[in-house]
């Protein structure tokens, strides 16, 4: 059960530990990361590979862009799915709710609600892990106020417990390479790190987003390992995709798995993000997921939230 709960923080989680490669370790990412055309071209005129990586494993407007949320009024449109072992729907939450902001505090009202199947329990709580963190992540019961200065996340802090899981897991949303102690997993979340390099076909594309035009990195695992030992790899798929220019996150896409004798989740997610005035601020987070803990019932989930309409109120 616990698992279950660590895991569904990774999605959601707001918080970021700055990774730290050797220089040897970056250099062997250099010698085989794969470049298209028209990036070899870019590098020729200026465009330095080197930088882009360390780009990618250090950057913090992805990051920030969640924290932003904290600090502005918007609307966000949620909707929860709960399916069966066939994938038909067998509970659903639909709502549309406004963070409201004046400084240094916060708020939530829902304007709309649906709810379909058993989402709730007789007493009114969820009946189900992932509507509870979802809620957990993204609702606001109370009046929320964190006065500037106050306390926040510390990247040296040494939390217990369950904390200390969600502070490892949360390292793959916004720091994806970085090492994460999840139990049974050891290694294989630090997919920069010299020994995960073989699992692994890393590469630099230009793309167009949204009429945008793009840079995206991309780590895969191997058809080899993905098809006869996926056991070798956790992160299966990770692409993020980086203005031109600006080198600015514009989109994430995640898909792990992994399967242990206490454990089983399979999840994939897709993050957009959005400028509104001077910032950037998540306009849509996508989530498919899977997760199996010993002893509990399988729980299939998919979510969408949306963002819009920001402004201080």
């Amino acid at each position: 059960m616990l698992m279950g709960r660590w895991f569904i923080f990774l999605c959601m989680g707001y918080h970021l530990v700055t990774p730290s490669l050797s220089a040897q370790e970056n250099e062997s990412i250099y010698q085989i990361i794969q470049l298209d055309s028209i990036t070899i071209r870019a590098a020729k005129e200026g465009f330095e590979v080197d930088d882009f990586i360390d780009l990618v494993i250090n950057d913090k407007s992805f990051y920030e862009a969640f924290q932003h949320l904290r600090t502005i009024g918007y609307t966000f449109q949620n909707e929860i799915l709960i399916l069966d072992r066939k994938k038909e729907k067998i509970a659903s939450y639909h709502s549309t709710a406004r963070q409201y902001y004046q400084k240094p505090c916060r708020y939530m009202t829902e304007e709309f609600k649906d709810v379909q199947g058993r989402f709730f329990t007789k007493n009114g709580d969820y009946k189900y892990y992932t509507a509870r963190l979802y809620d957990r992540m993204f609702f606001t019961h109370d009046t929320v106020c964190i006065p500037e200065g106050g306390p926040g996340f510390s990247p040296t802090a040494d939390p217990e417990g369950m904390e200390k899981h969600v502070h490892e897991l949360k390292k793959l949303i916004f720091t994806p390479g970085k090492k994460a102690n999840v139990p049974l997993i050891g290694n294989k979340t630090a997919i920069f790190e010299k020994e995960m390099l073989p699992y692994y076909d890393y590469s630099i594309g230009s793309d167009t987003l949204e009429g945008q035009p793009t840079y995206v990195f991309t780590v895969q695992t191997k058809k080899e390992f993905l098809l006869h030992n996926p056991g070798k790899t956790v992160i299966k798929n990770l692409q993020t995709w980086f203005a031109k220019g600006s080198l600015q996150i514009l989109k994430r896409q995640y898909t792990l798995a992994a399967s242990t004798l206490l454990y089983h989740f399979n999840v994939t997610m897709d993050i957009n993000l959005i400028k509104t005035g001077e910032f950037y601020y998540p306009q849509m987070i996508t989530y498919d997921g899977t997760w199996k803990v010993a002893s509990k019932k399988t729980e299939h989930a998919k979510f969408k939230i949306r963002f819009s309409q920001f402004k201080n109120d």
